[in-house]
Parts: structure tokens; C-alpha cells; sequence
């Protein structure tokens, strides 16, 4: 980190005030921007970060990590990071929450220096630990998540407890789903992150194009196919034609609730050819299929926007 970056510290006392706890939803509007010396912020708690929606970059020390609707981050106290959005006018939605592991843990789980701390989902020396869910992962995560401010907005009888106990499932299964795709600092290397967000980068621009694959994404890099193969599994923790069929079926999911497209026109311009398969991954995707989906979340069935 350079001189000339701004570098903002919350304290245990102002994150959580008289509160147990610290949540919040967050839009980030603040685009990435390597040549910059963009604000980040150091919190003196650890914490844990689902992206909602959008795609963009989480800034951790001097490495720029991609990051996408899906994505988890836990990171540990007094950690520089900041989040921003990948392109200019967009935005990146977040759920946020901080907690002192010493109000709900055991002494180890509660120790920084443990291998038990945060439940052990960090692993050695890590600063971070974060991964790509599946739908259904994100789901329960979010359920947990949902279920710890609740617990703690409405302070019920032996509250306390369930919510030490929703934290500690909440931790228990995402570091289980973590496994391999568990991203460390001594892997967080400019270069390969370099790669892995041109990647990302060629997915998002070019999906549309129903021969896109990692081969040829690899030739215009000038690394090996099965290099690139192994180094984005590591980092989003997915293989790349799980994640482009992911990223194709959420455009599919963007131009049914935007726009009067019809079906098959959106398949034409997500990069998919087979209909029927498209029906059933997105069936497998949404657990509804198009035309239901469009009926629910289209538009013109929408009588206003919520802001949380």
C-alpha cells in the first residue's frame, strides 16, 4: 500500500456501539481502478461479506481479488480492504456483518493465534478466507446470516445462545464448503489474479458468444489451458464452464425480469443453443422455470423498489 492512500479504522466501540453485533446491506458504487490509490478501511473485528449482486474487485492489502454475486469473505481484524464495483454506473450489493468473537466464542475459537479461531475457517496465516457458493449454499448461508439479526433485533428468551449458535453454524458451514477453494495470501499473487480476473473479465464481455471457451481464452494469455483451468477452480472455486454456465443463466435471469425478450431470444444472446437444456439448467438454477420467473419477477409485477 502506497503513502498517498486514505486509510479509514473502525473500532470494536464504533462498529458495535452498545450492540452485540454489526450488520449491514451495502451498495458499493466506488469503481475499481488499479492506477489509483483507492480508501480502505481497517476494522478491528473480524468480518464476514456475501456479495448479493454485481460483480467487481475486493481490494485486500496490494491484491485486487475478483469477486461476484455468490462470493463469501471472511477476513480477520485489522486487515486493509475495501470493495469496488468492476465498471463505472454499477453497483455492488453486500450483506455485511462484524462480530467479537469473545462475546460468542470459547477462549480458542475466541484466541487470533489458534487454529480454532472464528471456528477454524482461516487456514495457517491466512488474512482471509473466501470462496464461490453454490445457489443452495448462498441460500443457507443467508438464512443464518438472517437468523443471527434476528435473534439479535428481537433479544428473545436465552437469545444469546441461539445467536452464539447460529454464528457458529453460520462459520462451521462455510468453511466446510470452503475446502479447496479456500484462497490464502501466499497464493494471492498479482500476476495469477491477473489472469483469473481477464478470465472473468472475457466471460462477462463475451458470453454472448456460444464458442467461448477456456482454450482460447488461454491462447490470447499465452498459458497453458489446463494452468488456467487449475488457477481459476483455486481462486472462485468453480471450474470454468460451471461458472460461465452460472454467469449465462444470471443474464438469462437480468433480461427476463428487464426485458419483453422472448425465450428463445434470450438464449441466442446468452451463448446457449440447446432449449431444452436451457430449460433444465435454469429450472436447476431458479427451481422455476422461465416463464414463471418472468410471471414473479418481471418488471411490470414489481410495485417498488426497498431499500435495507
Amino acid at each position: 500500500m502506497t503513502g498517498a492512500e486514505k486509510t479509514f479504522r473502525r473500532t470494536r466501540a464504533e462498529l458495535l456501539g452498545s450492540g452485540p453485533l454489526c450488520w449491514e446491506a451495502e451498495l458499493v458504487r466506488c469503481c475499481y481502478d488499479p492506477e489509483m490509490a483507492p480508501a480502505v478501511s481497517v476494522y478491528e473485528l473480524p468480518e464476514f461479506t456475501v456479495i448479493l449482486e454485481g460483480n467487481g474487485f475486493h481490494r485486500v492489502m496490494d491484491h485486487w481479488i475478483p469477486c461476484k454475486a455468490g462470493d463469501v469473505f471472511i477476513t480477520r481484524p485489522d486487515v486493509p480492504h475495501g470493495f469496488f464495483t468492476a465498471e463505472a454506473g454499477t453497483v455492488l450489493q453486500m450483506q455485511r456483518l462484524w462480530f467479537d468473537p469473545s462475546d460468542w466464542f470459547s477462549e480458542e475459537m475466541a484466541d487470533p493465534a489458534h487454529p480454532q479461531y472464528c471456528c477454524g475457517v482461516f487456514s495457517d496465516s491466512m488474512r482471509i478466507a473466501c470462496a464461490t457458493l453454490t445457489e443452495k449454499v448462498k441460500v443457507d448461508v443467508l438464512g443464518a446470516m438472517d437468523a443471527v439479526i434476528l435473534e439479535t433485533r428481537e433479544k428473545r428468551d436465552r437469545w444469546h445462545e441461539a445467536v452464539s449458535a447460529h454464528l457458529t453454524l453460520l462459520l462451521i458451514m462455510v468453511g466446510r464448503y470452503m475446502g479447496d477453494a479456500i484462497k490464502s495470501d501466499t497464493v494471492t499473487r498479482t500476476w495469477q489474479w491477473g489472469l483469473v480476473s481477464e478470465v472473468i473479465r472475457r466471460i462477462d464481455e463475451d458470453m454472448s458468444d456460444p464458442d467461448l471457451t477456456l482454450q482460447t481464452i488461454a491462447d490470447g494469455l499465452c498459458v497453458s489451458q489446463s494452468y488456467l483451468s487449475r488457477l481459476f477452480r483455486q481462486f472462485t472455486g468453480q471450474s470454468f464452464s460451471e461458472y460461465l454456465r452460472s454467469a449465462r443463466l444470471e443474464q438469462a435471469c437480468r433480461l427476463l425480469r428487464e426485458t419483453d425478450r422472448t425465450v428463445e431470444q434470450i438464449i441466442a444472446h446468452c451463448g446457449m443453443r440447446d432449449i431444452p437444456s436451457f430449460y433444465r439448467s435454469f429450472r436447476n438454477h431458479t427451481g422455476i422455470t422461465p416463464s414463471r420467473y418472468r410471471t414473479d419477477f418481471g418488471q411490470k409485477n414489481q410495485g417498488g423498489t426497498i431499500m435495507v
